[in-house]
């Protein structure tokens, strides 16, 4: 298996580029000896190399638009920026661009997930999303509005008009 290595200082943007470079049997060492699994690796480059339609939008949370922050129909599901999102509800959001992990301490628990995966960990449970794995587009995590519900435990969620409010 080759191993490639990066800085640790190095963008996001680089570690996207790099993924596209991997072949079939490859895996990545980003920093030191952490290895990411080639599946999930796949599976971000996949998402990160595609070209996802913005939708028209805008997101509102606790009555403050969201600047910057663009939804995104991915295979008929509508996503979102979670940094921005999870942030404005008041929850801590750490990212690892080295393993491609998120973490969150938000109303819920603490919650941990891979870009790719459609499982998450919520304190010591696994949840699994089907089909709606978070997605790493423009160098952002975005995830289903479905997660701000069934994961993070954001109960008032809906659509008005051109709006997506949550608060």
């Amino acid at each position: 298996m080759k191993k490639l290595s990066i800085p640790g200082g190095m963008l996001l943007t680089g570690v996207i580029a790099l993924l596209g470079a991997c072949g079939d049997d490859q895996a990545i060492d980003l920093v030191g000896d952490t290895s990411i699994d080639y599946e999930i690796v796949s599976q971000a480059n996949d998402f990160a190399n595609r070209s996802f339609e913005r939708t028209q939008y805008s997101v509102i949370v606790n009555g403050v638009s969201l600047t910057d922050t663009y939804p995104r129909k991915v295979n008929e599901w509508i996503y979102i920026p979670l940094a921005p999102v999870s942030l404005a509800l008041g929850a801590v959001f750490e990212w690892n661009p080295d393993t491609l992990e998120v973490m969150l301490d938000g109303f819920n628990g603490r919650i941990v997930f891979t870009a790719g995966s459609e499982d998450f960990l919520l304190d010591d449970e696994i949840i699994t999303m089907p089909n709606k794995p978070p997605v790493l587009i423009d160098n952002r995590i975005h995830v289903p509005i479905q997660f701000f519900e069934d994961i993070f435990g954001v109960a008032n969620i809906y659509f008005e008009n051109d709006r997506i409010i949550i608060y």
